[in-house]
């Protein structure tokens, strides 16, 4: 399917604990285990057709974790899009988020240095309104298509007009940039991982498995961003 340009092998495993969010969900924690990752020259239609795998589903959960955002999509069936990307929401024509949201106060003011460093930066930042404003416009939305350039750029077209978008930017050495995956999903189904490595940008195949304990899962499903 893809060009194999390297490949690597080896054991890993990684447990990491969820950090407190904009989105107010609960610290918990995930399990990835990694046995095999292979590397190809990045081929955005092979994998725009793996992102095909959203079309017709909701967005169920969009949320900041550390330095990425975490887009989750499907109910029975779930697919992540994690990316470390600048993100940005498109309405009507109209940019009604952004990445840099989380330095900003609701009235678009910059935060000021000493609330940013506080616990409550979360909750009093123009990010946290401006997901959940995102989430209730995209509530009865299902994806419609998506796209992918050469570069690496990213849009998720929405039912209802609405567009996310995932850009790249920045060309640091084995940075990623984002990642595509189906959660649960058994270990011969890879992550998706594209990002910048020797002046281009690769994709790497990462099998193996992320898993949510079910205790996680339904303390994650019972929150709500407005709470």
């Amino acid at each position: 399917m893809f060009k194999n340009t390297n490949t690597a092998g080896g054991n890993f495993v990684a447990a990491r604990k969820f950090l407190p969010r904009i989105d107010n969900i609960a610290t918990k924690w995930y399990t990835v285990t990694m046995s095999k990752r292979t590397v190809y020259k990045f081929d955005n239609k092979k994998f725009k057709k793996q992102l095909e795998n959203i079309v017709g589903l909701k967005l169920s959960r969009f949320f900041k974790q550390v330095d990425m955002f975490v887009l989750v999509f499907g109910d029975d069936k779930e697919y992540a899009f994690h990316t470390f990307s600048f993100l940005r929401v498109v309405n009507k024509g109209n940019i009604i988020m952004t990445s840099t949201d989380e330095y900003l106060l609701p009235n678009h003011e910059e935060m000021p240095d000493k609330l940013y460093n506080s616990d409550e930066m979360h909750e009093k930042s123009l990010l946290h309104l401006s997901l959940n404003r995102t989430l209730d416009l995209l509530k009865d939305a299902v994806v419609k298509r998506v796209s992918v350039t050469k570069t690496a750029d990213v849009s998720i077209y929405f039912s209802n007009g609405v567009v996310i978008q995932s850009l790249t930017d920045c060309l640091w050495e084995n940075n990623e940039y984002y990642r595509f995956f189906e959660v649960n999903a058994p270990s011969e189904k890879p992550h998706y991982v594209v990002y910048y490595s020797e002046n281009q940008i690769k994709l790497k195949l990462v099998y193996g498995t992320f898993a949510i304990s079910r205790e996680a899962r339904e303390k994650i499903d019972k929150l709500k961003l407005s709470e």
